[in-house]
Parts: C-alpha cells; sequence; structure tokens
C-alpha cells in the first residue's frame, strides 16, 4: 500500500473501507501545513493519520463515507463564513 497525498486515488479507496467522509478542503489545509513544515520529508502516512484524527472529532463523527457531499457541503459553508 502506498499513499500518495497529492493524488486522492491513493487513498480514496481507504477512507472509503474504514467508512470516512472525503473533505478535500480539511485534507488540503492538513497536506499544505505539513508539507509547508518541512518540503524533503515525507509526509503521506503523517497526513493520512491527522486526517482521520480529524474526522473522528465530534462535529465529523457522524458522517460516514455515504456523507460525503453533506459534509463537503458543511465544511464549504462554514469556511464560506470565515472569509
Amino acid at each position: 500500500m502506498h499513499v500518495n497525498i497529492w493524488e486522492p486515488d491513493t487513498f480514496l479507496w481507504l477512507m472509503q473501507k474504514m467508512d470516512v467522509p472525503w473533505v478535500p478542503g480539511i485534507w488540503e489545509n492538513l497536506r499544505d501545513k505539513a508539507y509547508a513544515k518541512n518540503p524533503e520529508k515525507k509526509n503521506d502516512t503523517t497526513v493520512f493519520g491527522k486526517y482521520l484524527s480529524q474526522m473522528k472529532l465530534k462535529q465529523w463523527k457522524a458522517y460516514g463515507w455515504a456523507d460525503t457531499d453533506k459534509a463537503q457541503e458543511e465544511w464549504g459553508a462554514k469556511n464560506q463564513i470565515k472569509q
């Protein structure tokens, strides 16, 4: 198994198996922070683990893979308000 943080095809199937929703905005924030911290270091599994942890927080815990669209809409609405 190989997770490439820049290629969703390498990890989306895992999220589906684990019943975790896919919210690209959250993934991109975690990925970009890890890359900015150390671009030379392989952060693939670190980002994946942090994403899974994020999805277990209270606000996302009720969502599963089937709720991906709803989770994306909620995240988008919250971040639109912040801007």
